[in-house]
Parts: structure tokens; sequence; C-alpha cells
């Protein structure tokens, strides 16, 4: 077998299958309706088939764990996020750099941007 486990394919409408590469049978069809891009039928496969699940699975559960970890500070950061939120809409501040330049002031190790995802949990 191929070191590639699927390929994309793209169907007669135009719309993509992810499909194994030596059979040609379609592992992954969107339920029938076949994705829109390339893009997106490489996203569903690498969310599927190459370890995207655990490795967003394993995201989300450092992150719980930094927020139970930080629970006042996690409080403030949703406070702040939510007052500011027109302000973060517009652009006119990145979360991702607050809450970065935030925790390194405060002292707190660990903090990763992406752990701001998962901090509605806390309501």
């Amino acid at each position: 077998m191929s070191t590639e486990s699927y390929k994309i394919s793209k169907r007669n409408d135009g719309r993509f299958d992810i499909v194994d590469p030596t059979t040609s049978a379609v592992l992954d069809d969107a339920n029938g309706y076949g994705y829109k891009t390339t893009q997106s039928a490489q996203k569903a496969a690498w969310y599927k088939f190459k370890g995207g699940k655990e490795k967003m699975d394993a995201t989300k559960k450092e992150a719980k764990e930094f927020w139970r970890a930080h629970r006042v500070f996690a409080r403030e950061v949703y406070r702040s996020l939510e007052s500011n939120l027109k302000e973060i809409c517009r652009g006119e501040i990145d979360p991702d750099v607050e809450v970065s330049e935030w925790a390194t002031k405060e002292g707190i190790a660990g903090f990763k941007p992406k752990y701001l995802e998962y901090l509605d949990w806390l309501k």
C-alpha cells in the first residue's frame, strides 16, 4: 500500500471525495454531498485520517487543565474579553497578543493563545 492513506478525487458534479489511492473506494464523501473545494476535503482528511481529532482533543484537554489551574486569571480574562468585545470585533485589539502579554506580566507560565478558544467552559 502507498504511504498516503487517501487522495482527493474530483467527482463529475465538480465536488470532491476522499478516496483510497489503491482501490479508489470512497472513504468520505461528506454524507453523499461531496466537498465543495479541495481545501475543505484536505481539512476533513486531516481531521479524520491524520490524527487531527486527537490533536484537537489534546489541546482542549491542556486548555481545560490550564484554566482550572488559573481560575482567577481565567475569570479576569473572560471579563476583559467580554468588556472589550466591540474593540476585538473591529480589530482594534488582538486578544491573543493582549492576553499573552498579560499572562507574562502576571508571571503565569504555560499560556498558549490557542487556549482562549476553550475559555467559555467556565461560565
